[in-house]
């Protein structure tokens, strides 16, 4: 997938890496999971998660810890986050998100996937001020690629995962 994608020109990827349920994680997201204390998100910013809340965002994350970042919202199809899209969108990048990060997960058809995006956009509307500083900032600290040789990639990819493949059907 990284390498149709760097053929576009698009340089970042939010898939996950790997999502494998494990016993001590979190049923929404796997061993992505990292952990912090609901009870804790809910004492500083009570009834609201933690990206749409503006305590947590920009008075702890911004102010308290000084984290100067670009700082992605955790995916606004999330059902806890309550509202639209596009509500969850404004409230975010009203709490001190930069930019937004919908899925689709969900979604097989074409049409469904395509309105959502459009509500995000319309909510996100056009980087600027400090997401866009921040944005750029991000941009150009990212090395251009070096030149890859697909087909040795993909000879090297296939010679790693032979041994683990057997015996797979």
């Amino acid at each position: 997938m990284a390498l149709e994608l760097s053929d576009l020109g698009i340089r970042a990827d939010c898939a996950p890496d790997l999502d494998l349920r494990q016993s001590d994680t979190h049923d929404a997201i796997g061993d992505r999971a990292f952990g912090y204390s609901v009870e804790a998100v809910s004492a500083l910013a009570p009834g609201d998660p933690a990206t749409v809340a503006g305590r947590i965002i920009s008075d702890i994350i911004r102010g308290r810890i000084g984290f100067d970042g670009l700082l992605m919202t955790d995916d606004l199809g999330m059902d806890a986050l309550g509202g639209s899209l596009a509500e969850r969108g404004t409230r975010a990048l009203a709490a001190g998100c930069d930019v937004l990060l919908q899925c689709s997960g969900l979604l097989s058809d074409p049409d469904e996937i395509l309105s959502e995006m459009e509500m995000i956009v319309t909510a996100a509307g056009p980087l600027a001020g400090e997401a866009k500083r921040r944005a750029d900032k991000v941009e150009a600290s990212i090395p251009e690629p070096e030149a890859l040789d697909h087909d040795a990639a993909w000879a090297r990819f296939h010679d790693l995962v032979a041994p683990v493949s057997v015996g797979i059907v």
